[in-house]
This record gives structure tokens, sequence and C-alpha cells, in this order.
């Protein structure tokens, strides 16, 4: 699949002297270009490709992995060798790591950093204060619950989440999201989700009540992560049988294998553009 490559331009680029565009950085730019016209760019007239507003973060960051394993994997071998509290700095420390890293790196979280960095920090202090797994876990648990009945509650007055947040992930333009189509999957996917939050919070409690800290890490991470799997799937396959009426409409499949693409595209641009920096005298 052929995806036009979107220039992003540097504080140092040779192209640009003054706010003036040069001809000959345009023209440069072009041969990277399929289907873009080579008249216009030299001409310098022709619009810059800019980053797609909907980034998705497990496509432009290679650490999403790394991120989502090693608080747990840390964990659970800190815990077993030196006690709860080593396991709450571990995974609290990389958990903060990973959340000021994202941002230097222009991932998804902008302004909710503050907020993401003193949950995290709040809820570490807590459970090292209180020396309590079942209070550190609770806390997660009672997130989520509050996570599930805010999705439903969304769907319920209108302003369904997964309906605004759906386009950070998978290309939807403006017709689309205004489509009553688009609304209706939306909205019933903003509840199914939170009604799986529920459910999992419930099980999770029980799961805490009756096992150790690590056996709940390790059982819930292997129920949760194939879990989450099959209801984006899920999810994925019910809106495209609901919004292939949509005219026009080409496919989820389509659209997210576009974002990819683009986002793929625009960090390494990013990268190449850091590079430059680094060698410019």
């Amino acid at each position: 699949m052929i995806v036009p490559r979107p220039r992003v331009r540097t504080a140092r680029s040779s192209s640009t002297l003054g706010g003036v565009t040069d001809p000959r950085g345009d023209a440069a730019a072009a041969a990277d270009d399929a289907g873009a016209s080579a008249e216009s760019d030299v001409a310098g007239d022709a619009p810059e490709a800019e980053a797609p507003y909907n980034l998705p973060a497990t496509a432009a960051d290679p650490w999403a992995g790394v991120d989502s394993i090693v608080p747990i994997v840390g964990f659970v071998v800190l815990n077993r060798i030196w006690g709860l509290t080593a396991g709450i700095i571990g995974a609290t420390a990389w958990g903060l790591f990973a959340a000021v890293r994202r941002r230097r790196a222009d991932l998804p979280i902008g302004k909710f950093l503050p907020l993401v960095l003193g949950f995290i920090v709040a809820r570490g202090i807590v459970g090292i204060l209180t020396d309590s797994e079942d209070v550190y876990f609770g806390i997660g648990i009672g997130l989520k619950v509050a996570i599930g009945l805010v999705l439903i509650g969304s769907a319920i007055i209108g302003r369904n989440i997964v309906g605004m947040a759906a386009p950070y992930i998978i290309g939807f333009d403006e017709a689309t999201r205004a489509h009553s189509i688009y609304r209706s999957v939306t909205a019933h996917l903003s509840v199914a989700t939170g009604i799986w939050y529920i459910i999992s919070s419930g099980y999770e409690t029980w799961l805490l009540a009756n096992s150790s800290a690590n056996e709940f890490v390790i059982v819930r991470t292997l129920i949760n992560w194939p879990a989450g799997i099959i209801l984006f799937g899920g999810g994925l396959v019910y809106a495209e049988m609901r919004m292939r009426k949509i005219d026009g409409f080409p496919g989820m499949f389509a659209l997210f294998e576009r974002q990819v693409d683009a986002q793929v595209a625009v960090m390494e641009q990013r990268r190449k553009g850091r590079n430059s920096d680094g060698t410019d005298a």
C-alpha cells in the first residue's frame, strides 16, 4: 500500500529561511511524494502534508509493548525478592518514565500528562504507606468501575466517549463522524466497553481476595490481554458490518491500515529531522 509521506520541517531545515520556502527544498521533497505535482512543488505553492491529528500510539511507539510488560514483570520479581513496597516502587518508577517518554516523543498523552503522573504517584504513595496489596490494587479496580460507568453514561447522554476517541485510532472523516450510523455504532461500543470494565473489576475483586499479590498480577494479565484483543477485534468487525452502509466508507481495516502507515511515515520523518539537526554545524 502506497501512502504519501508527510513532510515535517524542522527548525534548521535547509529548505526554509526566515519563513520563505526555498523551491529547491520542496522539489527535493516532491521526489518522495507519490502522485505529487512536481510543477507545483518547484513553484513552492503546494500545501505541505501535515501529520494526521489521529495518531495511533501503538503504530508510533515501538516501546508500547515494553511499557505494558516491564511494570508487570518488575512488580512480580521485586515483590518476590524484597516485598510489596519494592514491587510498588519499581512499577511506579517505570510508569512515570513511560509517561514522560511518551510526552517527549509527541505521542498521545499531551494535556493529560499531569493527571496521569498524579494518579501514578498518588497510587504508589498510598500503596507504600499502607503496605497493603488490597489498597494498592483496589485503587485500580475502583478506577475501572468509574471508567465503565462514565463510558455507559456518555452513551446515554448522547456524547459517547468511543465516538470522540475513535478518530485518534482510526481515521474517520468529518462526514462519517456526522452520520447517524457512526453515532449509533460508537454508542454501542461505549456501552459494551463500559460493561466489560465493570465485569472485569468484579472478577478482579474476587481474585484479589483469594490470591497473593503476584498471583493476582499474573492471572489478571493472562485474562485481560486476550480478552482485550478479542473485544477490540470484535468491535472492529461489528463496526465494519454496520458502517459499510455509509456511502463512500472505505472499510474499517483499510482506514486502520492507512493510519498506521501514515503514523510510521510521520515518525520516520521526525527521526530524520532530529538526525539532520544533530549533524548541522
